[in-house]
């Protein structure tokens, strides 16, 4: 999966600005509990200077990286510039000044973000609830490192097998920051990685957990409102890179505004200890402590 994910490719949480404000999340969900705003990267002229400035969520943490290209000018920070930050209004990042030569000074510039904090530190105590409703068995069919999407920065990630319509809930409790859920298109190919619909939840570490290939519409949940482990999230479904009805579950940290790497986690499964789970393994996911 990377930003494509391998259940789907590129970070769906990612959105690219040049030199303009990122576009909104796609949602049909009623209106965000909490306060939210959109991250965005912007400039303020300051006689022959130009300063770079940050506004990002209140309700959660995002890590944004900030690449430029530069004729003429000198920057008073080492780019590309990576910040974690939450509630950022007008902070600033960089400052451009004229450099050295002759003729005009230039520069272009492209920013990034996704859901999380690159600084945080993953709880390794944590044990996380299995991601689908209890009272039934579902089969692992793609566990770490699965050869068919489980690689690179998604190596730690997990598919549930589950009908359609099976409830999908809150493996730990966070904060949603992203959501999609207008998709009713999927199918076994690459080409369809942008269209799997999902739900993201910052945890109190800044990891995230990510669901994905949600069925059309079926979101129940908006960015910015504060999730309990165990509450409901939305519905499976078969949308996105996807050639069967599943469950893709991973917990990642943000690395910079466009990588990330997924983190190995331990699931309550009604075993004395809390366990990592195994491909073509049957679990049964345990009620709400």
């Amino acid at each position: 999966m990377p930003f494509r994910l391998s259940c789907l490719l590129v970070l769906l949480l990612v959105i690219a600005a040049c030199g303009r404000e990122a576009p909104e999340t796609p949602s049909v969900q009623k209106a965000a509990p909490a306060e939210v705003r959109e991250a965005r990267v912007y400039t303020e002229q300051a006689g022959d200077r130009v300063r770079f400035l940050l506004d990002s969520p209140k309700a959660y943490p995002v890590t944004v990286t900030v690449r430029a290209q530069l004729s003429r000018m000198e920057s008073d920070q080492p780019l590309p510039l990576t910040r974690s930050v939450r509630d950022a209004r007008g902070q600033a990042l960089f400052e451009l000044r004229p450099g050295t030569g002759t003729g005009e000074s230039e520069y272009r510039y492209e920013s990034r973000w996704q859901c999380g904090d690159a600084k945080g530190v993953h709880d390794r105590d944590q044990v996380y609830l299995l991601p689908l409703a209890p009272g039934t068995t579902y089969e692992l069919i793609q566990g770490a490192g699965g050869s068919y999407s489980h690689q690179d920065a998604s190596f730690n990630a997990y598919d549930f097998a589950a009908a359609e319509g099976t409830v999908v809930r809150a493996a730990r409790a966070g904060v949603v920051c992203a959501i999609k859920a207008d998709s009713g298109t999927g199918g076994p190919d690459r080409r369809y990685a942008d269209d799997a619909n999902y739900v993201a939840v910052v945890h109190a570490d800044g990891t995230v957990g990510w669901y994905l290939h949600l069925r059309q519409f079926s979101v129940v949940v908006s960015p910015g409102e504060a999730v309990a482990a165990g509450q409901l999230l939305g519905y499976s479904g078969n949308t996105g890179f996807s050639g069967r009805p599943h469950l893709h579950f991973e917990v990642f940290k943000p690395l910079t505004g466009s990588t990330r790497r997924s983190l190995p986690v331990r699931f309550a499964t009604g075993a004395d200890e809390p366990q990592t789970l195994e491909q073509g393994k049957y679990y049964t996911p345990t009620e709400v402590p």
